[in-house]
């Protein structure tokens, strides 16, 4: 009989255990309460060039591929000579 009553009150446990896991977790990853980078810092994921926001969200800057279409230029998502950041910058072919 004992070992029912053992047996509940670990089960109890484990639930109550799991929900405030879950809690914790839904605080701290699905609120956006955790920085994922660093304010004003720049990147490019892909051919996207994207911006750290004052959530600490990254943020798109510019899509290099809409800015081709719009252009009729090439552009891919590269570093800025001298100013580090990434933007979107044309490829010039050399004839």
């Amino acid at each position: 009989m004992g070992h029912r009553i053992f047996d509940r009150h670990f089960a109890h446990g484990f639930i109550i255990t799991t929900i405030f896991v879950g809690v914790i977790f839904a605080i701290f990853f699905l609120c956006g309460c955790v920085k994922q980078c660093d304010v004003n810092a720049t990147r490019c994921d892909g051919n996207v060039a994207q911006y750290c926001g004052s959530n600490g969200r990254w943020l798109v800057t510019a899509d290099c591929e809409a800015v081709t279409r719009r252009s009729g230029q090439t552009f891919v998502c590269g570093p800025l000579p001298d100013q580090g950041g990434a933007t979107c910058l044309p490829i010039v072919v050399v004839k």
